[in-house]
């Protein structure tokens, strides 16, 4: 995955995320509310000649993008042992 940021301020960061799909931008606009940003989105202006790109609102938005990241890590890992342990069943 390749990321490129689109702006980045105290108030408002963009990144586009090259080569993923519009499942990935969605996960982590949910992931940002919860993180307490003030407005997260996600668009993608053409489906096919585009890349999906999230847009978040919030006082230190590169800190929620981190955090949401975080967030999407740990519930992967959690699935992973959860899924592990199924298996063992």
């Amino acid at each position: 995955m390749k990321l490129n940021v689109i702006e980045n301020s105290d108030k408002k960061a963009s990144i586009e995320l090259v080569g993923e799909s519009e499942t990935l931008a969605n996960l982590l606009r949910k992931k940002l509310w919860e993180s307490g940003a003030d407005q997260a989105a996600f668009m993608r202006e053409h489906p096919y000649l585009s890349m999906p790109k999230v847009i978040v609102y919030g006082k230190n938005p590169t800190k929620l993008l981190g955090n949401a990241a975080q967030k999407i890590i740990d519930q992967a890992k959690e699935f992973q042992t959860e899924f592990k342990r199924a298996l063992n069943k």
